[in-house]
């Protein structure tokens, strides 16, 4: 399928034509509930609105002039922004790059060791012990 020609790695790439929009919407979305906002909320569905409107049909427009019909044959078959079905596939071959993975494993690992040292000074500031120079909101 036209697709998997434009995209042979990916697999996001095939149920929507925007999936890091859709993603990053959802999340932000997902912020407005949390902090039960509803400023936040029509903020963000401000913004969305104003990139599901200018944003998007102008990168569109820039990858049309790029790919041409290939671009055009992607389009229909694959919807804009709600997926119609996630399937993944598996290209038959995938080339890593070691040192670059490396280095985006550490990062992820970085993350991970600074959450729990977050939470590991949250919880010595609650013991009595814990010196207390200043006080954190």
């Amino acid at each position: 399928p036209p697709s998997s020609t434009l995209f042979p790695y990916t697999t996001l790439f095939r149920s929507c034509r925007h999936p890091l929009y859709v993603g990053s919407f959802l999340i932000a979305l997902s912020l407005a509930v949390f902090l039960m906002s509803p400023v936040v909320l029509v903020g963000i569905l401000v913004i969305g609105l104003f990139h599901a409107l200018m944003i998007v049909p102008s990168e569109e427009r820039h990858a049309a002039e790029c790919f041409g019909d290939a671009y055009h044959e992607y389009c229909a078959v694959t919807p804009r922004f709600w997926p119609r079905r996630f399937t993944p596939g598996r290209p038959g071959k995938i080339e890593v790059k070691v040192g670059e993975f490396l280095r985006e494993f550490a990062r992820a690992y970085g993350f991970i060791v600074l959450g729990a040292a977050a939470e590991l000074l949250a919880y010595c500031r609650q013991l009595p012990w814990w010196p207390h120079p200043f006080s954190l909101p």
